[in-house]
């Protein structure tokens, strides 16, 4: 006697995203490697600046061939043989710890931006998911005008959370 058990709240991403259930499927690599994302992408690394990595690029380097790394990057993401470079490592003391060290990879410029394209597509996906998952997992907070002492009446409450108990004993 195997039940499919019923969950309250969708489990998989494409549930969450598509909760009609509508039979589309959306690629998303055809939106990354879009040459507005891949701009937009550039000009939040440059507005980050930031020290170049392995291959000695700088940003103003970087600024200067923008136009053709752009494209290559596009051409690599479009053809699936984009490979990251190797990051620089870095090492930087502990904050609070003195003599105590953590590594700090620095990705290439060219890397930065195909990181940077691929969070301007998704971070609204999964801040949406986010934003659901809370609805549903955080109480509501209780109102700091509540009377202190003895409760004399029940009080009307709404909890999206509560279920009624099950019509069966244990």
């Amino acid at each position: 006697m195997s039940e499919i058990p019923v969950h309250p709240h969708p489990r998989r991403l494409a549930d969450w995203i598509n909760p009609t259930e509508a039979k589309k499927v959306h690629s998303l690599i055809d939106k990354i490697y879009q040459r507005k994302n891949l701009e937009m992408a550039w000009e939040r690394v440059r507005a980050n600046r930031g020290s170049g990595d392995v291959d000695g690029q700088s940003v103003g380097e970087f600024a200067e061939q923008a136009n053709e790394q752009l494209n290559r990057l596009r051409d690599e993401l479009k053809a699936q043989r984009y490979q990251p470079q190797p990051v620089r490592q870095v090492r930087i003391p502990k904050a609070g710890k003195p003599g105590e060290y953590r590594t700090l990879g620095i990705p290439s410029i060219y890397d930065r931006v195909c990181q940077q394209a691929l969070l301007n597509r998704l971070e609204p996906i999964f801040a949406t998911l986010a934003q659901r998952r809370r609805l549903y997992a955080t109480p509501s907070p209780i109102p700091p005008n509540l009377p202190s002492g003895p409760i004399s009446a029940t009080p009307d409450a709404n909890c999206p959370a509560y279920a009624p108990p099950a019509p069966y004993a244990i």
